[in-house]
């Protein structure tokens, strides 16, 4: 019977992972975050050879300009929404880039749109924090709730992230969960194609151990254990070459704190949108705490549309 199931497990992770090279779309609406989300998005789409499709969401109240002003104008239709689209893409990336962009502009509210867009992509990729956020928070109200809703997976693009190759480094986190499956062969196709590292991170969090256990090892060395274990078991499951230069980080505490710490020298984090004991559609704490605090650019990777 576990074979079974280790068979339909992995064959759904499979199906997740192979829809990530079909396309991209990225939400545009004019700010410094969304600029940042579109250079991502077009490195990243001519990385995988995929179309990428810059979209921007209006309506009568949410009418979106190059020059961020938010006076009403009764006259501004779709013609003007896809004049300051093209406008963005063309000074965000320069006029030949903008070319091979597909542009499109859509009469609705910004999630629901964003969220309809995406429905048949591979990735959505969002800047952290669009035009009207509040200074002080670094996820804003459509990004965290197209984080929640989504049916693919979703990339946050912080203006201030670090978006080079530099370091060629590729962090993600396992736990054991499907999400979590999805994310690590996610980050070892993009490692593939990026010529970049794996550092795959487990962080444990021990609630009981077995006092006998004490007796030979430390409550650390047990805690390392268990974690190199979780970790050997998802590079096995993910069917990852022995090959593949990795790292393995083994980590006690709180999994978001272990995943930031090994985020300083490396360029691209990757998680699965929900781990363990996580509810279908809702992203996990976890998550949620990265995607307001990511240096980097992060992906969260759903394995729920497969289901």
């Amino acid at each position: 019977m576990d074979s079974v199931v280790d068979s339909v497990v992995d064959s759904v992770v499979d199906s997740v992972v192979d829809s990530v090279v079909d396309s991209v779309v990225v939400g545009v609406d004019g700010s410094t975050h969304g600029a940042a989300a579109l250079e991502w998005a077009f490195r990243e789409a001519n990385l995988r050879g995929c179309e990428l499709t810059a979209t921007m969401t209006w309506d009568y109240l949410n009418q979106v300009r190059a020059d961020g002003s938010s006076l009403f104008d009764p006259d501004y239709d779709e013609a003007a929404a896809q004049k300051v689209l093209d406008g963005v893409v063309a000074s965000v990336l320069g006029e030949a880039a903008a070319g091979s962009v597909r542009r499109h502009v859509v009469l609705d509210q910004p999630v629901r749109g964003l969220i309809e867009e995406s429905s048949q992509a591979s990735l959505l990729v969002l800047g952290a924090r669009g035009l009207g956020g509040f200074k002080g928070l670094l996820l804003g109200s459509v990004s965290q709730r197209c984080l929640r809703q989504a049916t693919t997976s979703v990339a946050i693009i912080r203006a201030t992230a670090r978006t080079t190759t530099e370091h060629s480094r590729i962090v993600v986190g396992v736990d054991g969960s499907l999400h979590a499956d999805a994310a690590l062969r996610w980050a070892a196709r993009e490692a593939a194609l990026r010529g970049a590292a794996l550092r795959i991170v487990h962080a444990s969090q021990p609630t009981y151990i077995d006092l006998p256990l004490l007796d030979s090892m430390t409550v650390g060395e047990w805690a390392h254990q268990q974690a190199t274990e979780v970790i050997d078991d998802a590079i096995a499951r993910a069917g990852i070459e022995a090959s593949t230069p990795m790292q393995r980080v083994c980590a006690t505490g709180s999994p978001a704190r272990a995943l930031l710490d090994a985020c300083e020298d490396s360029d691209l984090l990757v998680v699965g949108r929900a781990g363990l004991g996580g509810v279908r559609r809702l992203i996990g704490s976890v998550a949620v705490q990265l995607s307001h605090h990511a240096p980097v650019p992060a992906v969260f990777v759903s394995a729920d549309d497969a289901r």
